[in-house]
């Protein structure tokens, strides 16, 4: 299977994505393949991941944390899936839910994070972050990323936060340029609830896995806690994290 013929197959995937989102009640398949990036296997895990389908990922995009399987050796890694040869891990992934008015208007699961950030306003946003039912202060900032493990390597790495393996039961809260330099990235337990409360919210928004979006009002509510639903990645046996984080972020040559 020449990474031509995967591209072209990626490309119909795509155009035919939008009737697999309107669709959530086809039959549960046995196996989601995902041809693409990171941002491709979000939407897979969104859409499968979250109804306990497998996802085996091809990379054909830039970059790729999540998407780790290299798309030259596609044809051994299907081979190998067939021949149920292939390792599998499953990631944690957070519930997230927008309160107005003490209504749900809005909710969701996440495999990489949680965002909020301010619109086109250069103004900072103020939030009131609780954790476990306790108030721990006050953030000022152009936002805050409440990331997974999983996706410690996306834009919670990007604002400072730590890289931590996936496999952990955890969750990293990473303010996005705080107007206080006390603020800094905290690494929870996975079953900590949080909770952001929007004291003043211009233009900002609530984006989730960077792909689902939500406009926020003054005295909206955020709460992310762990949610139950976990995705399952397939990968060969002799995948190793740290080689993976070594080859992408260029480690051996800097």
């Amino acid at each position: 299977m020449s990474e031509s013929t995967i591209r072209e197959a990626w490309l119909k995937s795509k155009i035919s994505s939008t009737f697999v989102d309107q669709s959530p009640d086809l039959e549960k398949p046995s196996l989601c393949l995902s041809l693409g990036g990171d941002g491709t296997l979000l939407a897979a895990a969104r859409t499968f991941g979250t109804r306990g389908v497998p996802i085996l990922s091809i990379n054909l995009g830039s970059l790729g944390f999540i998407a780790s399987n290299p798309a030259p050796g596609a044809h051994l890694l299907i081979e190998h899936y067939f021949q149920n040869r292939l390792a599998s891990n499953q990631r944690h992934t957070l519930e997230v839910r927008l309160l107005r008015s003490g209504k749900m208007i809005a909710g969701g699961n996440v495999l990489n994070d949680v965002v909020i950030s301010r619109g086109s306003l250069s103004r900072m946003i103020e939030m009131d972050l609780s954790v476990q039912g306790f108030e721990i202060g006050t953030l000022r900032a152009d936002g805050l990323v409440i990331s997974t493990p999983t996706g410690s390597t996306a834009y919670s790495f990007s604002t400072g936060g730590p890289i931590v393996q996936p496999e952990l039961d955890g969750c990293i809260l990473s303010p996005i340029c705080p107007h206080s330099p006390s603020w800094r990235p905290i690494v929870l337990r996975g079953e900590t609830a949080i909770q952001v409360g929007l004291r003043s919210s211009d233009e900002a928004f609530l984006t989730l896995d960077g792909q689902v979006g939500f406009p926020l009002h003054t005295a909206d509510l955020v709460q992310v806690e762990r949610s139950e639903k976990k995705i399952t990645l397939l990968h060969e046996p002799d995948q190793n994290y740290f080689s993976l984080l070594r080859d992408k972020l260029k480690w051996a040559s800097r």
